[in-house]
């Protein structure tokens, strides 16, 4: 991967990248909940340049990442448009967004706010400790508030917060 292609991506992710943390639900997780950084771009399917998602899938590869992507048809004021969708999750993100945060501008405080939380996968564990938890939800509000996904969120923060609180016997403990 070049200079110029990290730049590019660094401007593709400003202007047409969503970088969140997604949120999943299980019974079986400590808190019921569980959060993955995530990034997603999106564009034309037919790109005039290198398209991004060719990019992006050249970076995930020298990283060793896995990337989903998929293409979905929009009708539009002037008819129908082709999109293109790619989206990179937990720990191939986090480490794309080590990889990528020097050429992010808009969406730098984002990407070092997900950077700088305690990811369970960055400890070699699967479920999170009391702490890290409450600091994902303080991301996930932050990150959601920065990037409009207020939305589409079935629960509130106030409901993951109170998770937290319900499932630890002494809310002191930092198990």
């Amino acid at each position: 991967m070049d200079e110029e292609d990290l730049h590019y991506l660094g401007g593709v992710i400003d202007s047409d990248g969503c970088v969140s943390v997604e949120v999943v639900q299980a019974d079986y997780y400590r808190f019921d909940f569980s959060f993955k950084p995530k990034l997603r771009i999106t564009g034309g399917a037919h790109d005039k340049f290198k398209p991004r998602h060719e990019i992006l899938d050249e970076i995930c590869r020298e990283l060793n990442a896995n990337r989903n992507e998929w293409t979905e048809t929009v009708e539009t004021g002037q008819g129908l448009s082709e999109y293109r969708y790619s989206s990179v999750k937990g720990k191939p993100a986090h480490t794309l967004f080590k990889r990528i945060v020097p050429y992010i501008r808009e969406k730098r405080s984002d990407v070092q706010h997900l950077l700088s939380l305690r990811w369970p996968f960055l400890t070699g564990t699967s479920d999170w400790k009391r702490r890290s938890y409450l600091d994902a939800v303080n991301a996930l509000e932050h990150i959601r508030e920065t990037n409009g996904k207020s939305s589409t969120i079935e629960y509130t923060i106030e409901d993951l917060r109170e998770k937290a609180k319900m499932k630890t016997k002494n809310p002191a403990t930092n198990w």
